[in-house]
């Protein structure tokens, strides 16, 4: 799709400036011709609407945000030309102390009321569907959506605040069993140091559901910068099973080594400039040497606005170079 098509769209959408109402809108042009993506912000600078274009093809995807008064977050929905449609309601307590998510079931029902058996008649029926949305009001008047909401929700998640921090979160599967208890604990400058984990697995034909203990242990420097993320599995004995390590080797380039079990996977460095990131960079083994598998660089305006990236390679290999215009009101 090309960009002229859409910006008879965009100034013909905007509205200014409620909570659920557009004040900018980023559109993302890919290789200087194909439409990447299109968000849209409100004046809070809250991501309300993305649709979300692979290049060279029609739009693939659509996530969407809504906002309370108060500026928080009260349903998010995610539909793919696959077939899953996801919608997360949240709900808060008047001390804003709880918040509840409720999640969707499926709607395979909806499919055969359509007589649509297959993945690529559910393709084609879902791309022309994303086609025609471009607002979240547009999505919640799709039939696909109200046959979502019809069959009800569940609680998924339920957590618990203290002075705006989140100190415990109860996490819930669709037959209404926990799946993990997850408590959370802080130093004097409130930055999160544990998080102890009980997770409840799923009975199977083969053995019964039990509960493990892991944990995630932070640490930071003088700064308040994380130094490294420890994540541990108890069946894996006293040492992490997971750790990523951060080194600030100058006060504008970071570095990031990720092992599982005691091995390096992968090594990572972001480059800045004016607190914005302008380069990122992946190195992978190999033949015993680390060299760069992939890399992406930033440029910004005088705004400190993203306005170009260029990414050595996307998911199938090929240099990939985005442009991105804002549109303002």
């Amino acid at each position: 799709m090309k960009p002229l098509i859409l910006s008879i769209f965009i100034f013909c959408s905007i509205s200014l400036f409620g909570q659920n109402e557009v004040a900018k809108i980023v559109i993302g042009i890919a290789n200087k011709k194909d439409t990447f993506s299109i968000k849209h912000f409100n004046a809070f600078d809250n991501l309300l609407f993305e649709k979300f274009f692979p290049v060279g093809h029609q739009p693939a995807s659509i996530f969407t945000c809504s906002y309370d008064d108060s500026n928080r977050k009260t349903r998010e929905i995610f539909l793919n030309m696959y077939g899953d449609i996801e919608i997360i309601d949240y709900e808060y307590d008047s001390l804003q102390t709880i918040r509840k998510l409720f999640a969707y079931s499926e709607i395979s029902h909806f499919w055969d009321s359509l007589n649509i058996y297959d993945v690529k008649s559910i393709t084609s029926y879902l791309k022309r569907i994303i086609t025609k949305i471009h607002n979240v009001k547009d999505l919640e008047e799709t039939t696909i959506f109200k046959e979502k909401k019809k069959e009800g929700g569940f609680l998924s998640e339920i957590g618990y605040y203290k002075d705006t921090l989140l100190v415990k979160l109860i996490q819930f599967r669709g037959e209404g069993d926990t799946s993990e208890i997850i408590n959370y604990s802080y130093n004097d400058q409130n930055l999160l140091v544990l998080e102890s984990i009980q997770h409840n697995t799923i009975a199977s034909f083969f053995q019964p559901s039990r509960t493990e203990h892991r944990k995630r242990v932070y640490t930071y420097d003088t700064l308040g910068r994380m130094l490294s993320e420890e994540f541990y599995y108890y069946i894996h004995g006293k040492k992490p099973y997971e750790l990523t390590k951060y080194c600030y080797e100058t006060p504008n380039i970071l570095k990031t080594t990720f092992e599982i079990q005691g091995k390096t996977l992968y090594i990572g460095t972001k480059e800045y400039k004016n607190d914005k990131i302008v380069k990122w960079t992946y190195y992978k083994e190999k033949n015993k040497k680390w060299e760069i598998e992939d890399f992406t660089m930033y440029e910004y305006d005088e705004q400190n606005r993203l306005i170009k990236e260029f990414r050595s390679a996307d998911n199938k290999g090929r240099p990939l170079r985005i442009k991105y215009i804002y549109i303002t009101k």
